[in-house]
């Protein structure tokens, strides 16, 4: 359906889109196998998931998420977005995730994402940690370099997925990091526990990204937070759902 009304000589544009569009879909069947694996052996044993892993914790802090912005009255404008960021903090939340514009052509401006992080932070920077996931949208390493000053400026906790190699490229994210101050996140796009641990000891990544129905279920989120904690990072857990949450129960980092 994306092709149609497409121009076909456009291959270039057009693998592009594809490219970012089918990025999360690779070698994840594995996760839900896993998943219900680990829920069948909770009930078999009267027992929760994460107190079979071993427990850490039993209470999770919890960060606002945006949608991403749109030109119909909700996160249409940097304003808009540095209002409800009050509105979190008001709601008793300690932190604030952007996620910006993007799509088509027409909504997607860098000017307009680095004018978002400014508005965000002079609003709220002294009072909220603040992040920033532009979803691979910018579309040139120079416009990632852009928004990532910007929140040097602003002093962001992490900046996330931050332009159009789709998130897989070690190399490229170790340069961008090299160049920033704030730490990059960086991991969701690539599937499974050796391309994870290549990404750490490649420098490519400060924060890692797992997500148990992403990375092969809960035994491979697990690993993966362990290979994290071998090298002292910390794991960012992707998404609110109850696997995602027996994990973030049982581990440190």
């Amino acid at each position: 359906d994306y092709l149609v009304g497409k121009n076909p000589l456009h291959r270039e544009r057009i693998w592009s889109e594809l490219k970012k569009a089918l990025r999360k879909y690779d070698r994840m069947g594995i996760g839900p196998i896993d998943i219900a694996l680990w829920d069948f052996a909770g009930k078999y044993n009267d027992s929760p998931i994460h107190e079979m892993l071993g427990t850490y914790r039993t209470r999770l802090p919890a960060y606002a998420s945006t949608y991403p912005g749109d030109e119909n009255g909700g996160l249409d404008s940097p304003e808009a977005y540095a209002d409800f960021a009050e509105e979190c903090l008001e709601m008793g939340y300690g932190g604030f995730k952007i996620h910006g514009w993007g799509g088509s052509d027409e909504m997607r401006n860098i000017d307009r994402e680095v004018a978002t992080v400014h508005a965000v932070g002079e609003r709220v920077g002294e009072e909220m940690d603040l992040m920033i996931d532009p979803y691979c949208e910018p579309e040139t390493f120079g416009d990632a370099l852009r928004l990532g000053r910007a929140c040097d400026e602003e002093g962001f906790f992490w900046f996330e997925d931050p332009y159009r190699d789709g998130g897989i490229s070690q190399h490229a994210h170790r340069k961008l990091a090299d160049k920033l101050e704030t730490s990059i996140l960086q991991t969701e796009h690539v599937r499974g526990l050796e391309p994870h641990t290549d990404f750490i000891a490649n420098e490519a990544t400060d924060f890692v990204r797992a997500d148990p129905e992403y990375d092969a279920g809960i035994t491979g989120a697990y690993k993966i937070a362990h290979v994290a904690e071998g090298f002292g990072l910390d794991v960012e857990l992707h998404a609110p759902g109850p696997a995602q949450r027996h994990v973030m129960a049982a581990i440190r980092n």
